[in-house]
C-alpha cells in the first residue's frame, strides 16, 4: 500500500477564532497489512504557521493493528487503539514505513526496525527472526535517510550523507544527492529487489542499477518495487508492468529494474497498491497492473475495440490515461490492495473495489468502476489521502478520518467511537487463530479517528472562572463571605 500529499498544494486554514488547525505537514500516516502508524508532527495555534521542517523532539509516535511480530513496538499481540510508542519519544523521528510483518523508523540517531526479519527485510542479518522492540539497523548508523518504503516482506531505503536533504522539502526538479544510493533488503524471490537474481539479503546491499540517476522517490508493494527517477519511472518484482506471458494473478517477475514506457516526462507522483500502480501529473492519471478487483476498470473508459483486444479485462499490460481526469487539476493520489483515492481541486474520487468501505461512499457502493466524488469532504480542505490494505486516512483540516476494514484495530476506531454514527459501520467478531479475540468495525463512511485527533488538535482549555468583579459582585460582598475564594481568583485579586 502507498501513500503521498503534496506539500506544496494551496492550503486554507480554520477561521482565526479557532484554536488549533492542521496542516500537511501536521501529520504522517503509515498504513499497512495489518497494522498502522502515525507520527504527529504538530499542532498549531491558530496564525502561527510553521514551514515544513523535522518533527521536533519528543513528537507522538501512535500505532495500532495487529504487533503479532512485535511491528509496532508495543507490548500485546493485538493494539486495538492508537497507543503511543515511549521508545520514541525523546527521538526525533523524521521517516515511517509500514510492511506486512515489519515496521521501518528512520530518526536524526539511524534507522531502527522492528517486528519481523525472516527474510532480512529489517537488514539486522541472518542471526536475528524478529525483534520487539525498535533495534538500530547498524549499516545506516551516520546517514541520512532521504526516503523509505517497506512492501510485503522487503525494503528499501534510499541513504547518503547527513548534508543530503530530505525531498519532502523542494520541488522533485531539485532533488539530487551525488553520494546517496538505493539500498535494498529482504526477501529477493520475485524479484522485488532488483538485484539480478532470486537471492534474499539479509542486510542492506547497494542496487548500483541507480547510482547514476537522479532518484526522486522510492516505494515498495507487496511483490515489486518502483523508483521514480528525473529520467522516468523504474519497475522491477512480480506483475510490475502488468506483463501477462503467463496466467495475470502470476505474471513473471522481473529480476532488474525496467524503464516504463508511455510516461510523459512531467510525472509528480507514483502509488503502488497491491498489484497496481498509479502515476499522475497535474492534469492526467495512468494506471497499469492487476485488475482482477476491478481497481484499473477506469482505464478502460473510451478505449477502441482494437486497444481492447490486446489486453485482457483482468490485467493492464501498457501504461493507460484515466480520461476522467484530465480536465481536472490533480494534487495527490493513493493506492490500496483493491482501491484507489485521488485528490483533485475538484475534490476527492475513490474507484474500485470497496468491499469494507474503503472507498467512502456508503453502505450501497462496494464497486466503483469509474472515479465517484466523495461528498463527505466538500468543502473541507484536505491534506493528506493514504490508502492502505483495505483501509483509507484522509487528513484534513477539521483533523484525520478513517474508513474501511477495522480488523485488528488498524483503523484505530474502536466501537465506542462509530455506535452512534447511523449506517457508518457494521461490528462483527473476527479470530486470529481459532479464538475470537476483538471485534472488527468496517466504516462506509469517514469516520474521525479520535484518539489521534486527540493528539493533533487539543480542545482548547476550559474557560477561566470569571471574578467577583466580572460578575458584579461588589468588594463588600465578596469579603463578608465565609467561604474563601477559589486559588485563581485569590490570586488575580
Amino acid at each position: 500500500a502507498s501513500s503521498a500529499f503534496d506539500p506544496f498544494a494551496p492550503r486554507r486554514t480554520k477561521p482565526p477564532s479557532c484554536t488549533y488547525i492542521v496542516t500537511a505537514a501536521s501529520l504522517a500516516v503509515a498504513p499497512s497489512f495489518q497494522h498502522t502508524v502515525w507520527r504527529v508532527t504538530k499542532t498549531h495555534k491558530a496564525g502561527i504557521l510553521s514551514s515544513l521542517t523535522l518533527p521536533l523532539q519528543g513528537v507522538p509516535i501512535l500505532g495500532c493493528g495487529s504487533n503479532a511480530q512485535g511491528q509496532l513496538g508495543l507490548a500485546g499481540k493485538t493494539v486495538e487503539c492508537p497507543t503511543q510508542v515511549d521508545f520514541f519519544e525523546k527521538k526525533r523521528v523524521k521517516h515511517i514505513a509500514c510492511g506486512h510483518h515489519h515496521t521501518l523508523w528512520a530518526c536524526e540517531d539511524g534507522l531502527y526496525g522492528t517486528g519481523s526479519n525472516e527474510y532480512g527485510q529489517l537488514g539486522l542479518g541472518a542471526a536475528t527472526s524478529s525483534v520487539t522492540t525498535p533495534t538500530l539497523i547498524e549499516h545506516f548508523v551516520g546517514m541520512n535517510i532521504i526516503c523509505l518504503s517497506a512492501g510485503r516482506y522487503h525494503s528499501i531505503v534510499y541513504a547518503g550523507n547527513q548534508t543530503a536533504t530530505t525531498p519532502q522539502l523542494l520541488p522533485f526538479k531539485d532533488v539530487y544527492h551525488t553520494d546517496a544510493s538505493v539500498y535494498v533488503f529482504g526477501y529477493g524471490m520475485d524479484g522485488c529487489l532488483g538485484l539480478d537474481d532470486k537471492e534474499h539479503r539479509k542486510t542492506p546491499t547497494v542496487l548500483k542499477f541507480f547510482n547514476s540517476r537522479r532518484v526522486i522517490s522510492v516505494v515498495a508493494a507487496r511483490q515489486h518495487s518502483v523508483v521514480l527517477t528525473d529520467t522516468g519511472l523504474y519497475t522491477f518484482g512480480v506483475g510490475s508492468m502488468g506483463n501477462t506471458t503467463t496466467p495475470v494473478h502470476r505474471p513473471y517477475p522481473m529480476y532488474s529494474p525496467t524503464l516504463v514506457l508511455g510516461l510523459p516526462q512531467n510525472v509528480k507522483g507514483v502509488a503502488v497498491g497491491g498489484y497496481h500502480t498509479l502515476i499522475w501529473t497535474v492534469h492526467s492519471v495512468f494506471g497499469f497492473g492487476s485488475n482482477s478487483n476491478h481497481q484499473l476498470d477506469a482505464c478502460f473508459e473510451g478505449v477502441t475495440e482494437e486497444q481492447e483486444q490486446q489486453t485482457t479485462p483482468h490485467s493492464v499490460r501498457d501504461v493507460r490515461l484515466i480520461n476522467f481526469f484530465s480536465d481536472k487539476t490533480v494534487r495527490s493520489a493513493a493506492a490500496g490492495r483493491t482501491h484507489s483515492l485521488v485528490l483533485c481541486d475538484e475534490g476527492l474520487y475513490s474507484f474500485g473495489l470497496g468491499p469494507h468501505g474503503e472507498l467512502g461512499l456508503g453502505p450501497d457502493v462496494k464497486l466503483a468502476t469509474q472515479p465517484k466524488h466523495v461528498d463527505f469532504f466538500d468543502g473541507i480542505a484536505i491534506y493528506g489521502v493514504y490508502c492502505g490494505c483495505f483501509t483509507s486516512f484522509v487528513l484534513t483540516e477539521n483533523g484525520l478520518y478513517g474508513f474501511g476494514c477495522g480488523k485488528y484495530g488498524k483503523l484505530g476506531i474502536s466501537p465506542t467511537n462509530v455506535l452512534d454514527l447511523n449506517d457508518m459501520y457494521n461490528v462483527s467478531n473476527y479470530e486470529v487463530g481459532s479464538k475470537t479475540t476483538s471485534v472488527e468495525v468496517n466504516t462506509f463512511h469517514p469516520t474521525p479517528v479520535a484518539e489521534v485527533n486527540e493528539w493533533l488538535m487539543p480542545p482548547p482549555p476550559p474557560p477561566r472562572e470569571p471574578t467577583p468583579s466580572e460578575k458584579g459582585e461588589d468588594d463588600e460582598t465578596t469579603t463578608n463571605t465565609h467561604t474563601s475564594p477559589p486559588p485563581t481568583t485569590k490570586s488575580r485579586r
